[in-house]
């Protein structure tokens, strides 16, 4: 369980390339929270940021504290169950990006600290944000 959360950790820390629209208005907690739509996460491991309320829902149980806890859970309510690593099909289909990134279906998704792979769209927009970037992220809602 340590080595799982170290690990997540050490990915979100190397892949936060992807800036929420939150974060790159608000550095402070009070004007963040002042905006309904979004949210201050704290985290013990990483900076404090702010996150839209869509982007808090996906970040990892724990790791995590967001001060608008109830409408981060309401988001959290419509978001679609992640997919597990092995259980995506253009995962199954493609192991090279040349291959996945020429299905209109599929996308690659990098991280320096977990291993990159083909996902489909769909799936590459349930991931958390910061997490994985992706090569088609149009379906990504930021």
């Amino acid at each position: 369980m340590l080595v799982k959360l170290f690990i997540l950790l050490a990915a979100v820390a190397l892949c936060r390339a992807q800036q929420d629209a939150c974060e790159a208005k608000y550095s402070a907690e009070s004007t963040c929270d002042a905006d309904a739509a979004c949210t201050w996460c704290k985290c013990g491991a990483l900076p404090s940021q702010c996150w839209t309320l869509a982007n808090a829902a996906k970040l990892p149980p724990g790791v995590y504290i967001c001060d608008k806890k109830e409408a981060v859970a309401e988001v959290k309510k419509n978001l679609p169950a992640p997919v597990a690593v092995g259980e995506d099909a253009c995962e199954a289909k493609y192991s090279a990006e040349s291959t996945c990134d020429a299905d209109a279906a599929c996308t690659w998704c990098k991280c320096g600290a977990l291993p990159s792979q083909c996902w489909t769209l769909a799936n590459a927009a349930k991931l958390p944000p910061g997490v994985y970037i992706c090569d088609k992220n149009a379906t990504k809602a930021l």
